[in-house]
């Protein structure tokens, strides 16, 4: 590692404590009285600003590395009868003997006018975009349409999905994404004895495979989740980057149990794509998707780019902390508690910014940065360079982020987080009470934090107490916001 400049730690004067909002004390009641109701739901998570309780889904949620709620048990016609033969063609085929009843199954999608007839019955066997009930492409047609908003009609048996997407604007490659539409090829001369087949990708694991949900994989007309597979095409219904969450948000990372890091631009439940084997200690997200992560060996690595692979290495090693903000900026925090920053991706280049002593680093926009000394103080500054803190509280906090706009966050020794958008005195706003284990402050008034039972939650451009929308199950122990 290349360092340069080896001056003391300079801090300026000394501010104030910290102050409770003055609905601190009734909020505190509130949810000693909520937890009897709400139990393992994320009770101060769920506190508004005006202190009433909004409780939240607990049942059925799926880990942090898994991209969205599986839409399965959702599928409307999952119940459709096996049409017998004749005078269906085949034994997976399936129907309702009404159209009415068809239709009723969906408050939002209709059934086909198409039938299947004997004299004494008729069929309805296809949904409003052509396919077979039950069957693959009819699942993957529906989530299409109720989770991206794109109708998938007209794309004929499965084999022929990558051939014919491309008409509707489509893309197909082989780099998969959460939403992509998993395709197998068959055979498209004989599509009857090789149809090929369909699946949603709901995550993308860290080695490249996916996990796919789908129906009537086995010809059984029935629903399946695989959790690692890779399929001969990936059909990018919703634009490159954009995932399931409808992208163009900031991006997010987090750090799970096992060493892995996922990212993602949207919040909501899920949507994350794997980035690491399960290697990792700590992680950083800045602006223009800038990623810093820490591995087991100390070493930190960084890219500009969501997706699995692509580091560069910056350090040798002997790395405690890192911390990524606007411009490229980002910092690290050596074993002997020294602090040093950057703007640039490579090896080297560092410059010192602080003497020993200081147990954690955060940075933000317009180059701010944030510092943590042993004593529990918070400091902050803008711009690269040795010296020139500004105290912000005389004690009491054990971590720290920094956002963009001048957004700041802190959590103290009871596990409340507080925020602001100043540099100095005072001012700052409670956001939680207890229960919260770490924080991130990102771009566009981003805020996450991940709770004692390690569910993530994030809120945007709300420095305001509650207000929080949950985003994972229990297994993050590591979060970040871009």
């Amino acid at each position: 590692m290349h360092y340069n400049s080896e001056a003391p730690l300079e801090l300026s004067t000394p501010v104030s404590e910290l102050t409770a909002p003055p609905e601190a004390s009734r909020l505190r009641e509130i949810a000693t009285r909520a937890s009897r109701l709400v139990g393992r739901a994320g009770l101060v998570l769920a506190l508004t600003t005006a202190a009433t309780v909004a409780t939240t889904a607990e049942d059925a949620l799926i880990s942090p590395d898994v991209a969205a709620a599986e839409g399965l048990a959702d599928y409307p016609w999952a119940d459709a009868a096996p049409v017998p033969q004749p005078p269906a063609l085949d034994t997976y085929t399936w129907g309702y003997l009404s159209k009415a009843t068809c239709d009723g199954k969906s408050a939002a999608y209709n059934c086909s006018t198409a039938t299947l007839s004997t004299p004494d019955t008729t069929w309805y066997y296809r949904d409003q975009w052509g396919y077979d009930l039950r069957n693959c492409t009819s699942y993957v047609a529906w989530r299409v349409a109720a989770t991206l908003g794109k109708d998938a009609s007209g794309l004929g048996t499965a084999t022929s999905w990558n051939n014919n997407a491309p008409a509707k604007g489509w893309t197909v490659d082989h780099t998969p994404e959460p939403g992509d539409i998993a395709h197998w090829e068959g055979d498209d001369s004989d599509p009857d004895s090789d149809p090929g087949h369909v699946a949603f990708v709901e995550s993308v694991n860290a080695d490249g495979s996916v996990k796919v949900t789908e129906f009537n994989k086995d010809f059984d007309g029935n629903p399946k989740t695989e959790n690692s597979v890779r399929a001969d095409n990936y059909i990018d219904v919703n634009g490159t980057g954009v995932g399931l969450g409808g992208g163009g948000g900031q991006p997010q990372m987090l750090l799970d149990t096992s060493g892995k890091v996922w990212a993602k631009d949207s919040i909501g439940y899920g949507g994350w794509t794997g980035e690491t084997p399960s290697t990792e200690m700590d992680i950083a997200l800045g602006d223009n998707a800038l990623q810093v992560v820490l591995d087991g060996a100390g070493k930190v690595w960084a890219k500009n780019s969501i997706g699995n692979g692509g580091w560069t290495q910056e350090t040798a090693g002997d790395i405690t902390e890192i911390a990524a903000g606007a411009n490229n900026q980002h910092m690290i925090l050596d074993t002997a508690g020294q602090v040093w920053a950057k703007s640039t991706i490579g090896y080297g280049g560092w410059t010192k910014e602080t003497g020993t002593g200081i147990v954690d680093i955060s940075a933000g926009s317009i180059n701010r940065q944030m510092i943590l000394d042993s004593a529990g103080r918070v400091w902050s500054k803008i711009g690269i360079g040795l010296g020139g803190w500004t105290q912000e509280t005389t004690g009491g906090i054990i971590d720290i982020s920094a956002g963009d706009a001048g957004l700041q966050m802190i959590k103290d020794t009871s596990g409340n987080v507080w925020a602001k958008k100043t540099i100095g005195v005072g001012g700052w706003t409670q956001e939680t009470t207890g229960g919260v284990d770490k924080i991130a402050a990102g771009n566009g008034g981003l805020q996450m934090i991940l709770d004692t039972a390690g569910r993530v939650w994030a809120k945007e451009n709300n420095i305001a107490y509650g207000g929080w929308t949950q985003e994972t199950d229990v297994g993050a122990i590591v979060i970040a916001a871009g």
